[in-house]
């Protein structure tokens, strides 16, 4: 028993050094945000991507950038480059998950990522309407949704969806829950009440075609399996 408890011993010493010395730190050197980026004049959509410095990882951040002159337009821009300046910083919690997972926890298949891509769903001479979809993943369970944004053209103000869709507050609730009810079918998994809880200005919300989408992320309005979705909205939109 006791030549077990010296191999035991010898075993720790050779981990940890001297007796009494505490193991290896596992904090890694803190990740440099190196960037390229690359525009893409067909979709006027810039994707910024993060140096992997040679780990097995993907994180790329899309915006649109659009070529219009006038004050909207320098406002719209200008509101996509500070979310990109602030997607590449240290305070964004999820890179610094990512990158401690690719150097500390040797991740495996699939590689670890973090895609932000976006897609401009409606440009007129009034509105701009945007969606940026994410899709995440670092180890164990996936995780996508999105974000979507809609602008005045002439005064690039970000609008909401009072502002955009036509109705009265308790038209705009019957439709949702409508919709909700409709995407649900019966099945009592969709989160039906928060059509008549929540602020409405809180909904999510894309234009087009001249229709209004509400996108729900995955965990938002269902249980996580059952993930994302979207609804129409058959409401009119108000004119600029």
């Amino acid at each position: 028993m006791k030549q077990v408890i010296l191999a035991l011993l010898t075993a720790l010493l050779a981990v940890s050094g001297t007796a009494g010395e505490p193991l290896p730190s596992l904090n890694t050197t803190p990740l440099s945000f190196q960037t390229t980026t690359r525009f893409d004049p067909k979709t006027n959509v810039q994707r910024t991507t993060l140096d992997p410095q040679g780990c097995d990882l993907e994180v790329y951040f899309e915006v649109p950038i659009f070529e219009e002159d006038g004050a909207g337009y320098e406002r719209i821009n200008a509101f996509f480059y500070e979310l990109n300046a602030a997607f590449f910083t240290p305070e964004n919690g999820n890179i610094e998950t990512l990158w401690q997972g690719v150097t500390v926890q040797n991740a495996g298949d699939p590689p670890y990522h973090y895609r932000r891509d976006a897609r401009v769903t409606t440009r007129t001479e009034q509105l701009v309407s945007v969606t940026i979809t994410y899709d995440w993943y670092a180890g164990g369970v996936a995780d996508y949704g999105s974000d979507s944004y809609t602008f005045r053209t002439d005064t690039g103000e970000l609008l909401a969806l009072t502002d955009v869709a036509e109705g009265s507050e308790e038209e705009l609730r019957d439709m949702i829950e409508a919709a909700l009810k409709e995407q649900d079918g019966g099945a009592g998994v969709v989160e039906i009440g928060q059509a008549r809880t929540r602020a409405l200005d809180e909904f999510e919300f894309y234009v087009q075609d001249g229709r209004v989408f509400l996108p729900f992320d995955k965990y938002e309005a269902a249980f996580g399996a059952y993930g994302g979705f979207v609804v129409e909205l058959p409401a009119a939109l108000k004119e600029f």
